[in-house]
């Protein structure tokens, strides 16, 4: 029986249940519907600290730091597909994000070659609360970057993409059968370009 593929699903918003974790975790159903293992990390759950810059991991395959983030680069390095979702916190990623995404220059050696192998599948879920077009055009540098550390750094083929804004409420997203429709069919679209 073949082995199930498995979709790691990471969250970097505070709020448990909120807009970004619906939204993550709606992706993350429909590919199990699928035939996917799927699970889900919130990293405001997990013990994270900021990258050390002390090169270590440049000469011993992995960081010094004994926290969560070893925990989570074995789940990464295993993941064949990646959803990466955060809202904006002062027009960047959370905190939570970005102590995160510091901490993945482990993944690099003294030759600054990636040391993930293989070619992953990739999704970013990225939601703010102000409405209009001025914000969305702030932020679209921040969409790019998220899509690079997808495509660069973890090796993923981006199979799409939730941007929005105008969710300022916690329980907005549910509410919304444009963002439900669109994270289900992610999760599908990611579920079965593994299963080709």
């Amino acid at each position: 029986m073949a082995k199930k593929k498995y979709i790691l699903g990471i969250v970097g918003s505070p709020r448990i249940n909120g807009n970004t974790d619906f939204l993550v975790t709606s992706i993350l159903d429909a590919a199990a519907e699928e035939g996917c293992r799927v699970e889900k990390i919130n990293l405001n759950k997990s013990r994270i600290n900021p990258c050390q810059a002390c090169d270590h991991c440049k000469t011993h395959v992995r960081c010094i730091q004994k926290d969560d983030m070893q925990m989570l680069n074995r789940k990464l390095r295993k993941a064949d597909g990646i959803v990466l979702g955060t809202p904006a916190y002062f027009w960047q990623e959370t905190a939570q994000t970005k102590i995160f995404i510091d901490r993945l220059y482990a993944f690099y050696d003294k030759d600054f070659k990636l040391r993930i192998r293989g070619k992953k599948r990739g999704a970013v879920v990225f939601i703010w609360g102000e409405s209009g077009r001025s914000a969305a055009r702030t932020l679209k540098p921040v969409v790019k970057y998220l899509e690079k550390i997808l495509t660069r750094v973890l090796k993923a083929d981006l199979v799409g993409r939730i941007v929005a804004g105008g969710i300022p409420e916690s329980c907005d997203a549910s509410a919304s059968i444009k963002l439900i429709r669109n994270a289900e069919a992610i999760g599908k679209k990611m579920a079965r370009s593994l299963h080709k």
